[in-house]
């Protein structure tokens, strides 16, 4: 099954959860969505960005991908 491409938290939880290790993924999850809320909109945007370059980069590997749940 091909992967969804991930979005602008997903990116930020995967650079950011090395910084809590130990935690199970629900603990780690709700921790950095707390953080993720008090980040400034530039940090946001710049995770915006990555991920629709992440999207890009999907569609030149996948071309035929469509999202089926």
């Amino acid at each position: 099954k091909i992967p969804r491409p991930a979005n602008s938290f997903m990116l930020y939880r995967a650079e950011n959860g090395k910084k809590f290790p130990g935690l199970v993924a629900t603990e780690l999850s709700a921790k950095l969505g707390e953080a993720w809320r008090r980040e400034p909109q530039d940090v946001r945007d710049r995770y915006d960005e990555m991920a629709e370059q992440a999207k890009r980069d999907h569609a030149l590997k996948y071309p035929d991908y469509k999202f089926a749940p």
